[in-house]
């Protein structure tokens, strides 16, 4: 991957919105430039539902860069007295990552990318935009569509859209650190995908489907490393999740690894990810919810075993990770 392009050195952690975009988007229902886009069952309404979720706000329709937004071209910065990581390769990674955008956010972002880019959605819980606000159905701990493959994902999705499309009194939650606990009431507003946005802007889009605060699934990991080797060099990627942390740093993590793990060491990489913007993927104690060490332990255990596969597969050759795995690597 080449170095960043001018256009995406602009966009700092200061950047300001600077765009206005209209709703509808033009052109908004168009069809979908996806790449390895998954397919679209489950009906279900706004209220909440014991595997649906409660319809919850994830960033209003505001033209403003999403929270946690970087690019490997920012500056590193090390905390508690700790060594700058090395930079080695890093400046070449055209990756960039950040937490759920609104409608005109992505609008925002797509003026900086350069002309062939994709977003990769690393949701696995249900969500899309209404009205420009970008709205997911919000389960305990954000565990929505537990197990399901991005081909269920997105069929289940387009159908809770699809109950949304221009009703009228949609009530919408808000979390408090989202603007605080009274709920919203939109309507009659368009409800589209994710995908329909990327498709409207030029740009590809990829869903990978992972839990939020887990690991990816080795399946979903062949996915991704097979996307990532047939990647043109001039393609763009940017990767989000909901908050713009542990799935977001861990796939621009894995994107490090397979670029660089030959010639920096796994302890910079992690480092370097969590001193651009991202999570420290190396804590695993002193976790927020029960079960989350355990989780995050499994993670860097996991990204561990993936530093050995990228070093002995740049680039994600020869071998894929499901080929890797079959021959003797620990699963």
């Amino acid at each position: 991957m080449s170095a960043l392009p001018p256009s995406c050195r602009r966009l700092r952690r200061s950047a300001r919105p600077r765009l206005a975009v209209p709703w509808p988007l033009a052109g908004l229902l168009a069809v979908v430039l996806a790449l390895f886009l998954a397919g679209p069952s489950a009906a279900a309404s706004a209220e909440p539902g014991p595997d649906v979720g409660v319809l919850t706000l994830d960033a209003p329709a505001a033209s403003a860069l999403p929270h946690r937004f970087r690019t490997c071209f920012f500056p590193l910065t090390a905390s508690d007295g700790a060594a700058v990581p090395s930079r080695e390769g890093l400046n070449g990674l055209r990756v960039s990552g950040s937490s759920q955008f609104s409608l005109a956010g992505l609008a925002l972002m797509r003026e900086q990318f350069p002309p062939r880019a994709v977003i990769v959605d690393l949701r696995r819980e249900s969500h899309g935009f209404l009205g420009g606000n970008a709205v997911s159905w919000r389960l305990p701990d954000n565990q929505g569509n537990p197990g399901r493959d991005a081909a269920f994902v997105a069929e289940a999705e387009a159908a809770l859209l699809a109950a949304i499309d221009e009703r009228p009194d949609i009530v919408v939650a808000r979390e408090a650190k989202r603007g605080g606990p009274t709920p919203l009431t939109l309507g009659p507003l368009p409800a589209v995908s994710e995908a329909q946005a990327a498709a409207s802007l030029g740009l590809g889009y990829l869903r990978l489907a992972v839990s939020d605060h887990t690991r990816p699934d080795d399946a979903v990991v062949e996915r991704f490393v097979r996307f990532s080797r047939s990647l043109p060099p001039d393609v763009w990627l940017h990767f989000h999740c909901r908050g713009g942390a542990g799935r977001t740093t861990t796939f621009m993590t894995l994107v490090d690894m397979l670029r660089n793990a030959q010639a920096v060491a796994f302890e910079d990489i992690i480092a370097r990810q969590k001193a651009l913007g991202g999570s420290d993927l190396a804590k695993t104690s002193g976790g927020s919810a029960p079960g989350r060490d355990a989780l995050a332990r499994q993670r860097l255990d996991f990204l561990r075993r993936f530093y050995d596969y990228a070093r002995a597969n740049p680039g994600g050759a020869p071998l894929g990770w499901a080929a890797w795995l079959a021959g003797g690597a620990k699963p």
